[in-house]
């Protein structure tokens, strides 16, 4: 904002000095000052400059009245107050530009060029998910009237653009103007890119932008995803890591990980059909190419809220990465909404459902280490659980135990683990152990063998119930690691 007092010449400054004194004695919110400024005087040369300055405290200062409410953008440093921090300004050609950042953006056009990417000022690294509706405004003026264009883009690849698939074209002068407009994804992009595209801009231009804001509309209970929160998880002492996926590569790691095909309805009545197909489960990796995460998407194809109109992933390690006793532990941030059936669990290796298995369910043993059934307070649940057959009751069995957080599991990661020997499974969320479990007995022999890993969202089902119109879909299981400890 200092650039505009900074171009503030003295004889409006004077009559700006009035109109602020007139602000504090009746207590009048500047948008009301403005809009008589605009009425009655903007063609005034006069004028224009408090008009200019007037419109800038508008946009900025609403708080003040109450006005501007807390939102959480995904541009980092949109109002500048960090200089150039996190913002990046291209030049084709080489001193075609010139960037100044201090309270405000203000890039002077030296060397304009024939395509408008010539000049770029951009940020990347942007988190963008398939099937949310997201909000992008900001401010922005001239010193002489230019045009410019905006878009939110693919950063690489295609370059496919996210704005109802087009740039917006702006004109800019001395009025400062707001740029507002929503957009839907229609695929998940970890690495999107903001840019102002400044390449045909008139010479000489100086172009100010300012509070670049960036939205996920939605519900206040629609969580940020993936949260950014920092992983200070440790095994503790004696636990070394055994066997660990990261999922630092773009591509799922085939030596550990299927994706097991089943169509909806195989489990538990759930409406959701089991793919092979990368838009299910994909790693998403950051800005810099270095982390990543796997994602599980359930998607819903829109054709009515029954069996077969969703799909999901169910990605497993059988025959891969076999386990036996040790800490099991995955960091993750759950879906939610109601009907949503997130796990993190381990079969018996001699299942029958694969390849080679020679028992049925639950003869094999089950051992969940993390579920959590949406909607309401379900959400702040997680439940740890195992399934076996009872030879002395000649039944089926199973001992369920939960513990419930302050907030949804949905809200940020958490690590879901247990730590099993022959002897006993102690379940644990975030280091807080919330269960032991006495395995001695010959009744859990199943749980002395051979288990391999499962990840899933289930949508619908006998124990969460079905998803109804309060559901949003796009749903996503982000996993940031999965690991296994031997002492």
């Amino acid at each position: 904002m200092n650039y505009y007092f900074q171009n503030f010449s003295k004889k409006p400054f004077s009559l700006f000095i009035t109109i602020i004194l007139t602000f504090f004695t009746f207590n009048l919110a500047y948008s009301e000052v403005l809009s008589n400024l605009e009425r009655f005087g903007g063609e005034n040369p006069q004028l224009k400059d408090a008009i200019c300055i007037l419109q800038v405290l508008t946009n900025n200062c609403q708080c003040l009245n109450g006005e501007k409410p807390e939102i959480e953008n995904r541009v980092k440093n949109g109002d500048f107050t960090n200089g150039d921090t996190d913002w990046k300004l291209y030049d084709h050609v080489g001193e075609s530009a010139e960037l100044l950042c201090s309270e405000t953006a203000q890039i002077t056009i030296k060397n304009p060029g024939t395509e408008n990417w010539f000049i770029q000022f951009y940020q990347n690294g942007i988190s963008l998910l398939h099937g949310k509706t997201y909000k992008v405004s900001f401010d922005y003026r001239s010193i002489i009237t230019t045009s410019f264009d905006f878009t939110i883009e693919q950063d690489g690849g295609a370059y496919t653009k996210y704005l109802n698939g087009q740039y917006a074209n702006l004109s800019s002068n001395q009025t400062v103007k707001k740029f507002s407009q929503e957009f839907t994804m229609t695929t998940t992009d970890n690495n999107s890119k903001l840019a102002f595209l400044l390449g045909k801009a008139v010479k000489g231009a100086v172009i100010t932008i300012d509070n670049v804001v960036l939205e996920k509309l939605g519900s206040e209970n629609d969580p940020n995803y993936p949260s950014d929160s920092e992983d200070t998880w440790e095994p503790g002492l004696g636990w070394h890591l055994k066997w660990a996926d990261e999922f630092d590569n773009a591509e799922l790691n085939a030596n550990n990980w299927t994706f097991q095909v089943e169509p909806a309805g195989k489990f538990n009545n759930e409406w959701q059909a089991y793919t092979n197909n990368p838009e299910n489960c994909y790693v998403l990796m950051d800005k810099d190419g270095n982390d990543g995460m796997m994602v599980i998407e359930a998607i819903y194809n829109g054709e009515g809220l029954a069996p077969g109109n969703f799909t999901s992933a169910r990605m497993i390690t059988h025959n891969k990465q076999v386990v036996k006793y040790g800490k099991i532990a995955a960091r993750i941030q759950v879906p939610y909404g109601k009907g949503l059936w997130p796990a993190f669990w381990m079969l018996g290796s001699n299942i029958s459902e694969n390849e080679g298995g020679t028992v049925n369910w639950p003869f094999c043993g089950e051992i969940d280490i993390m579920e959590m059934v949406g909607g309401g307070e379900n959400e702040k649940i997680a439940h740890g659980s195992i399934h076996f057959w009872h030879d002395d009751d000649n039944a089926y069995k199973s001992l369920t135990e939960a513990i419930t957080l302050s907030e949804n599991l949905s809200y940020d990661f958490h690590v879901y683990e247990i730590e099993w020997d022959e002897n006993s499974i102690v379940w644990k969320v975030d280091d807080v152990e919330y269960h032991t479990l006495d395995i001695t007995n010959s009744i859990f022999n199943e749980f002395r063998e051979d288990f391999y890993i499962l990840l899933n969202v289930a949508v619908g089902g006998n124990w969460p119930g079905y998803p109804d119109n309060t559901t949003v879909f796009s749903q996503y299981m982000f996993v940031d690691w999965v690991r296994v400890y031997e002492k």
